[in-house]
């Protein structure tokens, strides 16, 4: 019921906030999404980077190596160009820089790595030093001998140890890429996800205002069709409150008001009915004494008629009589006595 209830304007206030609202969520999902496959794509290229700088510092020092061991065998006759500061070198700049935070940061595991190395290394750059004093000295044999037992020992430790750190941070990149891949896999799935849930979304909400209006307007169109075939007593059964309710009230509100303004009419029909039907009895009555009245009056002119024939015929007969009276009186001894004739 809540939902017929509501208004058409809340209604579309609803599915248009709830539109809204879905597709800033998606936006904002989309955006850290985003957010967090730059920073993996960023990661990965670090530490991509940081693999290729290992790969390097480890052929550096094995390079390092391979010359003060062809030092030893010139016996001093070759330049000893190499860097007898640990750090000066190009791993030891790069080690004491940001470069070491940077990737430790990325890649936490290679502290204790990077702990490790530093005391073989700085022995390995001092062994060089030492090898040449020795060889400077014609100590050719002790110099070999340190440099098998001493260089070539930290140099290994030091070169196994960049190949760890190698491995560990191209672990990182693969696992940095792998996750970006996972990512942007998640992002095609969340936008399909999203495109198919906004499409569902607006059909439903479609379907649902459709539903709304266009159920309350057949209902309404079909109990005026009953009213206009003769059915007042038809009624729009809504029981809801939105505009489509109202509507369906006022409209039985003013079938109602019909219904007893038709029955008021009818009534006052069926009076005027009634004396209609009086008068017409009163006045076929009022007819029938004019023509008992117009009977009698004929009856009357008839008899006066009839009355002054009499009263003529009795003037004649009496006219009449008088003169046989006279004609007797005058032959009778009323003449003589002085008896008056009549006239």
């Amino acid at each position: 019921m809540f939902w017929s209830d509501l208004s058409i304007r809340k209604k579309l206030g609803l599915v248009f906030g709830g539109a809204v609202i879905f597709f800033v969520g998606a936006i904002l999902a989309m955006a850290m999404i985003s957010e967090d496959l730059t920073k993996h794509a960023e990661r990965s290229i670090l530490n991509t980077r940081y693999t290729a700088v290992m790969t390097a510092r480890e052929v550096d020092h094995l390079n390092w190596t391979n010359k003060l061991g062809q030092y030893i065998e010139s016996q001093g006759n070759a330049p000893l160009n190499i860097q007898m500061d640990a750090s000066k070198c190009a791993f030891g700049v790069w080690f004491s820089g940001d470069g070491r935070t940077e990737l430790e940061q990325l890649v936490p595991a290679i502290q204790a790595q990077f702990n490790e190395i530093a005391e073989p290394h700085r022995r390995l750059h001092n062994s060089a030093r030492t090898i040449k004093e020795m060889v400077e000295n014609a100590r050719l044999y002790d110099a070999k001998a340190f440099f098998d037992k001493e260089s070539r020992e930290d140099s290994a430790r030091v070169v196994n140890l960049l190949n760890t750190v190698r491995n560990q941070v191209a672990e990182a990149a693969e696992a940095e890429r792998a996750q970006y891949e996972r990512m942007v896999e998640l992002a095609q799935v969340l936008t399909i996800g999203a495109i198919a849930l906004a499409v569902l979304g607006s059909l439903m909400a479609g379907i649902l205002l459709t539903r709304a209006m266009s159920g309350p307007l057949r209902q309404i169109a079909k109990v005026g069709s009953r009213i206009m075939e003769g059915d007042l007593a038809a009624r729009i059964d809504l029981r809801r409150k939105d505009e489509m309710g109202m509507i369906a009230s006022s409209l039985n509100q003013v079938m109602d008001k019909l219904c007893v303004t038709l029955k008021t009419a009818d009534d006052s029909a069926q009076e005027a009915r009634h004396k209609s039907e009086e008068a017409h009895k009163a006045l076929r009555e009022s007819e029938a004494k004019e023509q008992h009245i117009s009977a009698l009056l004929t009856t009357m002119n008839e008899t006066s008629r009839q009355a002054a024939d009499i009263a003529e015929a009795l003037d004649h007969d009496a006219a009449l009589l008088a003169a046989s009276a006279e004609q007797v009186c005058a032959g009778s001894p009323c003449s003589r006595t002085g008896f008056p004739r009549s006239r």
